[in-house]
């Protein structure tokens, strides 16, 4: 068992984030398979900031998909907070990962 935070992780198998492939039903199978952590594929904050719809199925959670981390990609201050904000209060994510290497 560890901990990111305040979010306890049963064990140490971790869903990488996969562009095209860790979409929200993908993250149920692996929870359902027994995964400690999934993470989201990529999400950008300028698609959330103009309201892509495909971008907001990505931000999805199921109820027993916990602990699951939302990763967020961007360059501008003003709409990596935005889009923060929008993950905080629309969705029932764990974790918030900011990817700052891609």
């Amino acid at each position: 068992m560890w901990k990111i935070g305040n979010v306890t992780i049963e064990n140490p198998v971790v869903a990488a984030p996969l562009a095209g492939i860790s979409n929200p039903v993908y993250r149920q199978l692996m929870h359902d398979y027994g995964i400690g952590l999934s993470v989201s594929e990529m999400i950008s904050d300028k698609a959330l900031h103009y309201e892509n719809a495909r971008t907001y199925d990505m931000c999805r959670t199921f109820p027993d998909e916990h602990p699951v981390s939302l990763q967020l990609f961007g360059n501008d201050p003003d709409t990596l907070a935005e889009a923060s904000e929008y993950l905080c209060t629309h969705t029932d994510c764990d974790i918030i990962d900011f990817n700052m290497g891609c």
